[in-house]
């Protein structure tokens, strides 16, 4: 998890993109948005970040806060690119210095797989899939964002990765030889 930063107005705006932006960018993936889309998005939620951030009393986590704000401008995009249609993507082949063809293959079908495991999940036990697994936030912290008890956040992370270890075996049946 990454540590709380302090909100100091003079440079709290830059702290903040630099210790979470990595949180936001992943997050937004999370909840289902990709290349310009995401882009936009992890823009916006910054944007909303510095405006409230006077209002921001540490009552919860910073990430807490990020993802409230990012689960809110994803709803908007989503909503927006249902009115608007969809919009082209950036495109795949730019030069780049990362992993090896074949690696990326991997990378994108182990991605592909978990995006289609998130969306068969409900939300409720989406979000909580997302915080608690792949953020790794505690239970507790995850319950006071989503205002549930931290009974019903074990209760829906339980069910969330039996139906994980379920898709993983199914995955696995299908396309391991």
């Amino acid at each position: 998890m990454t540590p709380s930063v302090a909100l100091r107005p003079e440079d709290a705006s830059a702290s903040l993109y630099e210790a979470h932006f990595g949180f936001v960018w992943r997050t937004l993936g999370y909840l289902g948005l990709s290349g310009a889309s995401q882009e936009d998005a992890a823009q916006d939620v910054f944007v909303v970040a510095h405006r409230r951030l006077g209002a921001f009393e540490e009552r919860a986590a910073v990430q807490t806060w990020l993802y409230a704000i990012a689960r809110n401008v994803t709803r908007n995009y989503k909503r927006g690119s249902r009115r608007r249609g969809p919009q082209g993507e950036l495109p795949d082949d730019w030069p780049s210095n990362g992993p090896t063809p074949e690696e990326d293959y991997q990378r994108k079908q182990a991605l592909t797989f978990v995006q289609s495991f998130l969306e068969s999940l409900d939300e409720p036990k989406r979000e909580v899939f997302l915080l608690c697994e792949l953020e790794q936030l505690p239970a507790v912290e995850v319950g006071e964002l989503l205002r549930v008890s931290p009974n019903t956040v074990s209760s829906r992370l339980r069910l969330a990765r039996v139906a994980f270890a379920r898709a993983v075996e199914e995955h696995r049946r299908i396309h391991v030889p």
